[in-house]
């Protein structure tokens, strides 16, 4: 599935279908329960089952994560809710953090972008603001870092931070190091085989790990850029990715080839292969 900046659409071979939502820019989307809840910056939360589509809260939706107490929806604020069926209800409200930190966004209020299960406990990324850490999603606190930043990735003993300037890694949530070769606006970490992913804004975007995210390279590929918002780059398989931005390819990453699928959609903001979560 591709959210864009006007609908969602489903990619199948070579095949594109849209699905969903006119008008709507699409930051995250999620299957659970049989139902497709989807995350729109400008529309907020939504949900697509057999019944049709509803509207479910009001405000900009950013990101979704399944939980061990159900799926979790982040919302302008920051704040957290709850989904359970056709409701939702709040679950943490960050906004004191905001004002007390001065955490911003240029668009809005705001907001956590990602999340990930690091060494047994909950971290979360906000734009722009500081990297958050608790046992639970209802109780993280503040730590010290402090960026713009837009994905999280654990892979093994490291926790990593795609941000406007580049990749950021720890090992304790206490001492953060930039990754070597990883400059950039980046986007979009993603474990990949024995590499990690993840793209830059650049007539050349794609960058690759080797060493779990401590240093990177660049892809010797022109793709067309993806821009501020874009997380457009998913593993399908080992050494084979799909990158999106406003076209669809199927990257063979070893051997630095890539095969135009779509030649032009809407500028993409996210690339989810169904059912895949922490």
């Amino acid at each position: 599935m591709i959210g864009t900046d006007n609908g969602i659409y489903e990619l199948s071979e070579k095949r594109l279908d849209k699905i969903c939502c006119d008008g709507m820019s699409i930051y995250d989307l999620k299957s659970y329960e049989n139902k497709l809840y989807i995350c729109s910056s400008n529309k907020g939360l939504a949900r697509l089952g057999s019944e049709g589509y509803s509207d479910m809260l009001k405000g900009s939706c950013w990101r979704l994560i399944t939980t061990d107490k159900g799926l979790v929806a982040s919302l302008d604020g920051p704040r957290l809710y709850l989904v359970a069926g056709d409701h939702a209800e709040l679950l943490a409200d960050y906004r004191d953090y905001a004002k007390k930190h001065g955490w911003w966004f240029p668009h809005g209020p705001s907001h956590i972008t990602d999340f990930a299960i690091y060494k047994g406990v909950f971290v979360a990324s906000v734009e722009v603001g500081n990297l958050l850490r608790g046992p639970d999603l209802a109780s993280l606190e503040p730590l010290s870092f402090s960026h713009d930043q837009h994905n999280l990735l654990a892979v093994e003993e490291l926790l990593l931070i795609a941000t406007a300037s580049g990749v950021y890694y720890t090992e304790d949530l206490e001492a953060f190091s930039e990754a070597n070769g990883s400059h950039g606006y980046f986007h979009a970490l993603e474990k990949c085989g024995d590499l990690v992913l993840g793209h830059v804004i650049s007539s050349k975007p794609v960058k690759i790990s080797r060493d779990r995210g401590r240093s990177w390279e660049k892809v010797d590929i022109e793709l067309p850029s993806p821009t501020t918002g874009t997380t457009g780059i998913a593993c399908i398989g080992e050494g084979k990715a799909i990158y999106a931005s406003s076209g669809v390819y199927l990257v063979d990453l070893e051997n630095r080839k890539a095969e135009k699928l779509v030649e032009k959609i809407p500028m993409t903001r996210r690339v989810t292969i169904l059912d895949k979560d922490l």
